[in-house]
């Protein structure tokens, strides 16, 4: 029997491996945003399109939505990293509350990615899905503040990206990027942008650009919505926009492309530890430490992907099993 290799796509293993990039530099940005003008200018310029892009390319692997899978791949992972979250706090001196409701830093996205990718094949067929679904990012914002379970707000915001993705046909994509002038264009638009968050970067907040909480909490109340809309339009430009920039062909950085979950898992540790249970990153001073820094910040990406947790996942979520099968068979 012959078993052919999967051959994995160098544009998507590429755009995965920018993003995850990102991720590690905002999330590691965060500490430094009121010491560090650039710092927060960063932070600003990749939270607004971070996330969507995510979302986006989550929704387009979203073929195989088998319930179990989703569990093993998603939701052990996330009650697993729950408990490391949990300990990990309480042993540098924090006393948070144990709870499955309320995801730790980054977990919510394994939650985020269980419901889309439990709910997409039954909504699918509806026609004018993604409209409908930027309806509901829109409005979910005018719910009142609550105690968010499972960071719902954000479910439900972030969900037009899952729907676009999902939707997405990367042939049509690749005829699209064929015209020469799209490059340029896209170029023009991140530069522009970068160039205008330079300046204004004080326009934005971080909780807005996470659609964490309601219009009111950000005192937006009235206008929140055409804010939201806006964004939602302009990130999904600059995830397109991303994509034609993004190279189709392998480079030294396509592998990582391939375990992002891993970074994105750990690297939330890491940094939580160095900032709430040490004072290492107080000693950075002066810019030329802060390139050494995000060089440093880098440079755990790549080591992260290193580590094998799905091996080590596998192999927690397999052991019970296997031992019930050996009782069974001790004792039948």
């Amino acid at each position: 029997m012959n078993h052919t290799k999967k051959v994995r796509d160098a544009f998507f293993d590429n755009y995965k491996a920018f993003l995850i990039l990102c991720v590690v530099i905002g999330h590691f940005l965060d500490h430094f945003t009121e010491d560090f003008r650039i710092a927060e200018i960063l932070r600003i310029y990749i939270y607004f399109f971070h996330i969507p892009a995510f979302s986006f390319i989550s929704g387009y692997f979203a073929r195989k939505n088998n319930f179990q899978i989703l569990i093993q791949k998603l939701l052990i992972p996330y009650i697993i990293f729950q408990v490391i979250y949990y300990f990990m706090y309480t042993g540098i001196g924090l006393h948070p509350d144990f709870t499955l409701f309320s995801p730790f830093f980054t977990l919510w996205y394994l939650v985020a990615l269980f419901c889309w990718r439990l709910v997409i094949d039954r909504l699918d067929s509806i026609p004018h899905l993604i409209p409908i679904s930027i309806a509901c990012s829109v409005l979910v914002g005018f719910l009142p503040a609550f105690n968010d379970v499972f960071d719902i707000y954000r479910i439900v915001s972030f969900f037009p990206f899952f729907v676009m993705g999902h939707r997405f046909r990367v042939d049509r994509f690749r005829q699209l990027v064929q015209n020469p002038v799209l490059p340029k264009l896209s170029a023009a638009l991140m530069i522009t942008f970068f160039i205008f968050i330079y300046f204004h970067y004080d326009l934005f907040e971080i909780p807005f650009l996470n659609c964490q909480t309601s219009y009111e909490s950000m005192g937006i109340g009235h206008v929140g919505w055409l804010y939201r809309l806006i964004y939602i339009l302009f990130a999904a430009c600059l995830v397109y926009a991303i994509g034609i920039l993004m190279p189709k062909k392998h480079t030294p950085y396509t592998f990582l492309g391939k375990y992002t979950m891993r970074v994105y898992l750990c690297h939330g540790l890491v940094y939580k530890y160095l900032s709430l249970g040490t004072d290492v990153l107080d000693m950075i001073n002066g810019m030329g430490d802060l390139m050494i820094y995000l060089t440093g910040v880098i440079l755990l990406a790549f080591t992260l992907s290193q580590i094998p947790l799905e091996p080590i996942m596998d192999f927690i979520i397999t052991s019970p099993r296997k031992v019930v099968r050996r009782l069974k068979r001790q004792y039948s």
